[in-house]
This record gives C-alpha cells, structure tokens and sequence, in this order.
C-alpha cells in the first residue's frame, strides 16, 4: 500500500470519527452537565493519550515530565480543553445539534483571520469574499429561525461563534511550537482533567450515569484524541495536503445523517441550504488560494 492510499485511509477514517461527535454532544449533554462533559471527556482523552505514550511508545514518565511542559501545558490545557469545551458545550446544549456543528464550522474563517492578525499571513480579497459567503449562511440559519415559532436560541449562536475564536487562537498559540503533539495533548488533557475535575468539586460532583460515561468516552477519544493524531499522519503522508483536506468538508454533512438518525433531530432542507452556503465559502476560499 502506497503512502497515497495511506493518507486517504487515515484521512477518511478521521472525517467518519469527527462526523459523530455533533451527534455524541447532543446525546450526551441529556445525561450530564456541561461541567460533567467537560471532565468526562478531558479524562478520557488523557487516558487516550496516557496508553499511547506510555503504553504503545513505551516513553519514561521522567523523560516526558518537566516544570516547563507542566506550566506550558496548565495555559494551554486552561484554554483547550477546559474554556474552550465549556463553550462549545453551552452552545450545543442551547441549540439544535444541526444548527450548532454548522455555525461552528466557519472556525476555518476565524483561523484565517486570526492568521493575518497574528502570523502576519495574507488575507486576500478572496478570503474576505469567502467569508462573507460563509457567515452569509450562519445568517441564513439564524433569520430562518429567527421569531416566536423559531429554534434558534441567539446566545447559543454567540458561544457557537465564540467557540471559533478560541479555537483559533489555540491553534495561532501552537503554531510555532516544536513539541511532540502526543506529548503536548497528553499535558493539555492532564490539565483539562485536573482543572475541569475542581471545578466539579466546587460546583456539585453529579453522579455519572452508563450513558454519560459512555459519551464522555466517545467524546475523549474521537472528538479530542487519536482523530488529531489520524488526521496529522494523513497530512504528512499525503502528496498534495490540499486533496486531503478537501475530504474535511465532507464530515458535516455525513454529520447531518448521524443526527437526524441517533439525536432524534428532524433535519430541516434551511439547515442543509444553510450548511452548504457555509462550506461554500470555505471551498471558494480554498480553491481561490491554489490558483493563486
């Protein structure tokens, strides 16, 4: 099997995990809280991360432990997963599970601009066309939800939106960073677990039903674990990174099925409509890119 064939498995394979965590939010926060979540899935996906550095890489704890990497690892894990998730949570706890996994894919807008701010990287008439088209459907999603008979819940689309802030600026903080990523997730969800773990403590430790561990679970591993590890393999053994990335606009809509079949949502035609203008604008952006 050639490293083509590779990425395109691993790529694939990635897609398919993120394509159910919308659902597995949905699901999960009717069995916890947005607190609880958090925690269960910052636990599980340390674990996630704890077999495979020192279970399958067989790495010494003292080699991976240092003062450095545990106060580096504390703001990072502070923001994602710990603030971020609470976030990203309170929105799909707030909104529709459709409406929520496709306002908060423009994030691939707000990195884009976070970029040009940041990292001093172009921001092209093209990129500014794209972006007006994208956020032009979570305007769509909004109006066409909008008055007394509408699901849309405003301040769950603001936390939606939000959420892409943060998660940008996660990803500007790490951009120039040399780290092993097994190791700096593994720190991160260290951190996450702890911070998250406290919070509970202060706030009311719920008890933990079979369904929310098994969300949580879900979640940790799919959501915040090895898919970042399947999807960077893909990345280096792919040919052409942007043949391979295109394949990420495939996961909400594969996403929309998994809804409309496990969290009992009835996916509306305005969704779709609004989900396509969405991805629209990030495609044109992308193909407007590799012309130039």
């Amino acid at each position: 099997m050639n490293n083509k064939t590779k990425s395109y498995i691993y790529a694939i394979s990635a897609v398919m995990m993120w394509s159910t965590v919308a659902t597995a939010f949905k699901i999960t926060l009717r069995h916890t809280s947005v607190s609880g979540l958090v925690f269960l899935s910052s636990f599980f996906s340390l674990l996630c991360f704890a077999v495979i550095l020192f279970g399958f890489r067989r790495t010494s704890p003292v080699s991976v432990f240092s003062l450095n990497r545990l106060k580096t690892g504390f703001f990072r894990g502070l923001l994602n997963p710990v603030i971020y998730y609470f976030v990203l949570f309170h929105a799909y706890s707030l909104l529709l599970a459709q409406h929520a996994q496709a306002i908060n894919y423009t994030w691939g807008i707000t990195l884009g601009i976070a970029a040009a701010l940041y990292l001093k990287q172009k921001f092209t008439v093209f990129d500014v066309i794209g972006s007006i088209i994208s956020w032009g459907g979570v305007a769509f999603i909004i109006y066409t939800n909008a008055g007394p008979s509408g699901s849309i819940n405003l301040i769950g689309v603001f936390l939606a939106l939000f959420s892409t802030v943060l998660w940008s600026f996660y990803w500007i903080w790490n951009a120039d960073s040399a780290e092993d990523e097994v190791i700096s997730f593994f720190f991160n969800f260290l951190w996450g677990t702890i911070i998250s773990g406290l919070i509970l403590i202060f706030t009311g430790f719920p008890g933990f039903s079979l369904e929310a561990l098994a969300g949580g679970a879900w979640i940790g591993i799919f959501e915040m674990g090895i898919t970042f590890l399947l999807w960077l393999r893909a990345m280096k053994l792919s040919e052409n990174a942007s043949d391979v990335t295109t394949l990420i606009f495939l996961s909400p809509f594969i996403s929309l099925v998994f809804i409309g079949k496990f969290a009992g949502e009835s996916v509306s035609l305005l969704s779709i409509i609004g989900l396509t203008i969405i991805v629209g604008g990030l495609i044109f952006r992308q193909k407007m890119k590799k012309k130039e």
